[in-house]
C-alpha cells in the first residue's frame, strides 16, 4: 500500500518449516483467497479446514 512517500512492502518468514510451494509447472494451481491466507500462515493447502471446529456446551 502507499504510505505518504512510498509503497510499504511487508515480509513474512516462518519460524519453523517452509512454505509449501510448487516444485514444477505441473504442480501450479489456482487457490482461493482463504487458502492463500492459510499458505501465508504456514498451513497445508490440502487440508479442508483451517482448524478443527469447536463445540461448547456453555459459556461463562
Amino acid at each position: 500500500y502507499w504510505d505518504r512517500n512510498g509503497y510499504c512492502l511487508w515480509h513474512k518468514r516462518l519460524e519453523e518449516h517452509r512454505f509449501q510451494w510448487p516444485e514444477t509447472a505441473e504442480e501450479i494451481v489456482a487457490i482461493e483467497s482463504h487458502r492463500l491466507t492459510w499458505l501465508l500462515d504456514g498451513l497445508s493447502l490440502h487440508q479442508t479446514d483451517a482448524h478443527e471446529r469447536l463445540y461448547y456446551e456453555k459459556m461463562t
